[in-house]
């Protein structure tokens, strides 16, 4: 447990948002194929990959002792949004518009949402905070130079 309170809490949060997608992404459509068809076109069939491929490298967190691990971790899980991103792009590209009545077939106009939108949110937060920690720590190196001179 002492592990898992030094890790920051936006890569906490993101293992939650990815365990309850990557859950309920598996739940719905064991339960309700009629639900689990109204959400498709939103989020296409793919709707939990770079979520669950992200919670496959949480091992790393409890590796280095460092601030190596999560920087690692977000890489690595910034990646996976970034594919996730550029084949949902090209899903929504290629989308002709015909469907055949099947919601398998059927791009929402909403679909940017779940694929483009969300994933570079993360990627936004993965960012800010890197900067922000790096900033922060800069300035604390700082200030204990300046105390020893």
């Amino acid at each position: 447990m002492k592990k898992i309170k030094f890790i920051p809490i936006e890569i906490k949060i993101y293992i939650l948002f990815c365990v309850l997608v990557s859950i309920i992404s598996r739940i719905i459509p064991a339960f309700s194929r009629e639900t689990w068809e109204k959400f498709i076109p939103f989020t296409g069939w793919s709707s939990s990959s770079p979520y669950m491929s992200s919670l496959s490298f949480v091992i790393f967190l409890f590796f280095e002792k460092n601030h190596f691990r999560f920087n690692m971790y977000k890489t690595i899980s910034s990646v996976l949004l970034i594919l996730y991103i550029y084949f949902g792009i090209q899903g929504i590209r290629n989308y002709a518009g015909i469907s055949y009545n099947n919601p398998y077939l059927e791009v929402s106009e909403y679909r940017f949402v779940w694929v483009i939108l969300i994933p570079a949110l993360w990627i936004l937060i993965f960012v800010i905070s890197a900067i922000i920690r790096h900033f922060q720590e800069s300035k604390t190196k700082h200030n204990l130079i300046e105390k020893t001179i």
